[in-house]
């Protein structure tokens, strides 16, 4: 699967799977087609603004993280960066934006974002669900 695969305007896939503890570890951190979908969701409905609203360069520290990840770095053991049921998230920093004011943007806004951390006043989670939106026709 291409990793500078283009998600939206400025964020590609290989910045939403990119995990040092991955690399050390030789842990594939590679997401399924449907969990790739979720994050460009993530990326246009939300990640994208942010850039734009703030006209500077953002930067994830932590995205998609398969199950094997997630559980060495600690991770809920639902954790939304797993991308699994139509979840999607990221933590994020924007060049120049306490994570105050990211959090208060996003807060604020008419994002469709799921949940939303200022943690430790260093980065900001904000996770998205991607509705099923499954429609069904049974015939006996």
């Amino acid at each position: 699967m291409g990793f500078e695969m283009k998600l939206s305007k400025n964020f590609t896939l290989a910045e939403l799977t990119y995990s040092a503890t991955a690399v050390v570890r030789k842990i594939d951190n590679e997401p399924s087609s449907r969990q790739i979908e979720n994050l460009k969701i993530l990326c246009r409905e939300i990640l994208q603004k942010c850039r734009d609203n703030f006209g500077a360069p953002a930067f994830v520290t932590s995205g998609y993280r398969c199950p094997e990840l997630n559980s060495i770095i600690g991770g809920a053991k639902y954790s939304h960066h797993q991308c699994l049921d139509g979840f999607a998230a990221a933590d994020l920093m924007i060049d120049g934006v306490s994570a105050q004011d990211l959090y208060n943007h996003i807060k604020n806004s008419d994002y469709p974002f799921e949940q939303v951390i200022n943690e430790y006043d260093a980065w900001v989670h904000v996770s998205i669900r991607v509705p099923r939106r499954q429609a069904m026709v049974k015939k006996a």
